[in-house]
């Protein structure tokens, strides 16, 4: 698999589809990477995302709400001798109106940006 051959210090993955009745043994984690996973409640969607076990992360909270079909995950990766780095996932609904989702946007970049 390309995770199990490469070295990345991490990996998205959108659309992953998964929730705890398509995972009951783990059969997703693959070593030596750190699994987080937002899946979706309804249907569809959800991410997974691989942390390599180098890198210490943490879950960046967003100071603002968003609108219900509007997902936006912030982490803040530490990695040896770099500077810190942030990795954003952004999922922007099609019924979501184009100026609620780019005020949204706007709020994230400034948010991020005062790390």
């Amino acid at each position: 698999m390309l995770l199990a051959k490469n070295q990345f210090t991490a990996f998205v993955c959108t659309e992953s589809k998964l929730d705890s009745t398509r995972d009951d043994v783990c059969k997703y984690d693959i070593i030596p990477y750190s699994q987080v996973r937002h899946d979706r409640e309804r249907e569809g969607g959800g991410i997974v995302i691989y942390f390599n076990s180098f890198v210490r992360f943490s879950k960046f909270e967003l100071n603002f709400s968003l609108p219900s079909d509007c997902e936006i995950h912030v982490y803040i990766m530490k990695v040896p001798f770099i500077k810190s780095i942030a990795l954003i996932s952004v999922y922007n609904s099609p019924s979501v109106k184009k100026s609620e989702f780019l005020t949204c946007f706007e709020k994230l970049l400034g948010q991020v940006k005062a790390l």
